[in-house]
């Protein structure tokens, strides 16, 4: 994840299973201006095809992500 702006921001991170209550992965973590941080670094999250990974910051348009994503078919 990459703050694209000039102040810090704050994230949160979540997994929610099939659309039930997500579970937190990150709450209201602080990213500096211009930093980046990276998470589940090396490890894995095996999603089915209605669960989702949701991503949010408390400033609109501030946040880049990038994930590696492998689909089986």
């Amino acid at each position: 994840m990459c703050n694209t702006t000039t102040g810090t921001i704050s994230v949160d991170v979540q997994f929610r299973d099939g659309g039930s209550t997500g579970r937190k992965i990150l709450t209201s973590v602080d990213i500096p201006a211009g930093s980046t941080l990276e998470i589940l670094s090396g490890q894995k999250y095996i999603l089915e095809a209605t669960d989702d990974i949701q991503i949010k910051s408390d400033t609109a348009s501030s946040l880049d992500v990038v994930m590696g994503v492998m689909e089986i078919t």
